[in-house]
Order: C-alpha cells, then sequence, then structure tokens
C-alpha cells in the first residue's frame, strides 16, 4: 500500500512539473504559438494592437499546410515579445498583399509586409524572421531621386531598381520588400508612390501600375508590366534585362523646363475644353494680323537706290 502511494505521489509531482514547464517555458519544452484563424476584419484589428504578425495563407484543401502550421507553432524571435502567428483563406486579405501562390507566408511587421520565399521550418523560418526586421525597401520621392540614385549623373551610388506605384497597386510593396532583402548588398531597391511625386510619372513615362525600372550606367531598363513575381524580377535583376530594349535616363527637368510643361499642359486644357474652337481661331486671327502688320512695315520703308551714273565735275 506505502508503495503504490509513493507512486502516486511521484505521478503527481512529475505532472504539476510538466504544467510548471509548460507555462514558464523553461529551456527545452515548447509551450507552442496560437494559431489564429485571420480574415481582413479580424487581421486589421489585430494590427492595431500588435506590430509583428506572420500569416498562413492558404486556400481549399492544402496538404501540406498541417505540416507548416505544425512549424508556425515554434517559430519564435527573441528581439519580438508581442508576435502573433495566424492563418487565413481570405482573398480580400491575401489579394492586399499580392499573394497569388499558395500556401505562402507573410510577416507584417510595423505596418510593412514581406513575404517569405524559403523552406518553412521552424529553425529557418525563425532566423529569418529576425534577420527581416527592418524594412529593406527605400523610399524615394522627387526631391530625394536623382540626389541618391544619381541615375542621369553618373550612377556612382550603384545599380537601382525602383517601383513605382500608387495605393491601387500598393499590393506590391510585399512582394518587393521580399527582392530587397535577397538583394542586400547587391543592388538597391527602392519605390516611389506617384501620388506623391507626380513629376517622376512624367520624366519617366510611366503608364502602367506597378512599374519596376532598374537604374544601370546610365541606362534604364522596364520590366515587362504584368508579370510581376519574386522569382521573375530576380531573373530579371540578374541577367534578362539585357534583353530588354536600354533607354536613355532622362536628365532631371530644370526650373525653366517645368514651365514651359506647364504653360503646354494648360493650352492643351484649354484647347481641348469648350473654348478650344475659339482659342484656334483666336490664334490664327493674330497670326493673320501679325503677318499683315509685318508686310505694311516691309512696304513702308522707304527704298534706297544707289546711283552708277558717273559724276561730272
Amino acid at each position: 500500500m506505502a508503495a503504490f502511494k509513493a507512486h502516486v505521489d511521484l505521478f503527481r509531482f512529475l505532472l504539476l512539473w510538466f504544467v510548471v514547464q509548460v507555462h514558464v517555458g523553461f529551456p527545452g519544452v515548447v509551450s507552442g504559438n496560437e494559431i489564429l484563424e485571420l480574415n481582413a476584419n479580424a487581421f486589421d484589428e489585430l494590427s492595431r494592437e500588435n506590430k509583428c504578425i506572420v500569416v498562413l495563407f492558404y486556400e481549399g484543401d492544402c496538404e501540406n499546410c498541417n505540416n507548416i502550421v505544425a512549424e508556425l507553432v515554434k517559430v519564435s524571435v527573441p528581439t519580438v515579445t508581442d508576435l502573433k502567428v495566424g492563418k487565413s483563406k481570405d482573398k480580400t486579405l491575401s489579394g492586399r498583399f499580392g499573394v497569388t501562390e499558395f500556401p505562402s507566408v507573410l510577416y507584417h511587421r510595423k505596418g510593412h509586409p514581406i513575404l517569405y520565399d524559403g523552406e518553412v521550418s521552424g529553425d529557418e523560418l525563425s532566423i529569418w524572421l529576425e534577420a527581416a526586421q527592418e524594412v529593406s525597401t527605400q523610399l524615394l520621392t522627387s526631391d530625394t531621386f536623382e540626389h541618391l540614385t544619381q541615375a542621369a549623373t553618373g550612377a556612382t551610388t550603384g545599380d537601382w531598381f525602383v517601383c513605382f506605384y500608387k495605393p491601387s497597386c500598393e499590393n506590391i510593396l510585399a512582394m518587393m520588400d521580399t527582392v530587397a532583402f535577397r538583394m542586400k548588398q547587391r543592388m538597391n531597391v527602392a519605390r516611389v508612390d506617384l501620388t506623391e511625386s507626380p513629376e517622376l510619372e512624367k520624366r519617366f513615362s510611366i503608364q502602367h501600375c506597378p512599374t519596376g525600372i532598374l537604374f544601370r550606367h546610365g541606362k534604364m531598363y522596364r520590366f515587362p508590366p504584368g508579370k510581376f513575381s519574386v522569382k521573375l524580377i530576380m531573373s530579371f535583376l540578374e541577367s534578362w534585362y539585357k534583353n530588354v530594349q536600354a533607354e536613355v535616363v532622362k536628365p532631371e527637368p530644370s526650373p525653366f523646363d517645368n514651365l514651359v510643361e506647364t504653360i503646354v499642359e494648360y493650352l492643351k486644357i484649354y484647347l481641348e475644353g469648350p473654348w478650344g474652337s475659339w482659342m484656334k481661331i483666336g490664334f490664327v486671327c493674330f497670326v493673320l494680323i501679325l503677318l499683315i502688320l509685318i508686310w505694311i512695315l516691309r512696304r513702308a520703308q522707304p527704298t534706297h537706290r544707289t546711283s552708277t551714273r558717273p559724276k561730272t565735275d
């Protein structure tokens, strides 16, 4: 009887020890992350409270998703105390970040998303999360573009791949930060919000949203529109850009150039407006009157004829 009681006490002790280990988180015992089920609204609410969120995007019957979730339970970032982990099959949420391949893992930190493109294992993913804490994509504006890139004045700051976008296509940003992370120490990767820098939209004749341009040695190479993916962008930057027609980088416009362009734009607006026909007629009349005045002035000038008869004493 005493032996049985001793075994019961030992069992209770071991059970209590295990519970304490799990809750306190002693080394060697994994308590695990809670995997949240997220939609767009739940994500927005969570992101207001937590700066760092890892999300697994999946669809339908995902054969590999259980394995990925098991790895996500184990991820940790020593420098992040409020890391949240979730999974989602909400197409609205995945579309917001430009996710087109499933399953995909996204890390949303401090309002900036980045896509994970490696093998999903707890240790490898944790190392990547720690390394990807800082945003790798640089922000350029009309005021800083030429100073930082020197695209038309020497390119001494290295090659630059720049993504020009507007709010309507900002779902490209997660992909761009993935490219920037992979191209560290090899190439500068930047983004330009065209709503904040419309001058650059005119300077580089941006026709598509988004538009990617590689600036290299005074030349610019446009990434084919509508074909954005991390794999294709990496291939383009490494060698494929050589198959694209190179364009000479336009110099930064001077204040006089901007003035002339502004005048031309205003003339286009007025000529295409309801008063355009009258302005055209008025311009033609002005030219005719000017020509008539020039003709009259030329006719009014006295003619000086040189005499060819010899002088007589």
